[in-house]
């Protein structure tokens, strides 16, 4: 069990050995669910359907020129 303590704007720490089973990064977003009496906190992911159109590409880029795309902008923490 963790126990963290709660700061008087409302926040906590996610202890590291959670944030490393859940690969959070610095600006990743998590969700907040209630069930029953209890706050579930998981990793916020998109669907996939979200991020249709979120690339441009060029006419003729390759497969190659596409991933790096993708992954340029990933490294930028681009999100909808």
């Amino acid at each position: 069990m963790h126990i963290s303590s709660m700061t008087q704007k409302g926040q906590v720490t996610i202890p590291a050995s959670m944030r490393e089973l859940l690969d959070l990064q610095r600006g990743d977003q998590v969700e907040f669910l209630i069930e029953r009496d209890q706050i579930v906190l998981r990793k916020h992911t998109q669907p996939v359907e979200e991020l249709f159109g979120m690339f441009k590409v060029k006419r003729g880029a390759s497969d190659q020129d596409i991933l790096d795309g993708i992954v340029k902008g990933a490294s930028r923490g681009c999100r909808s």
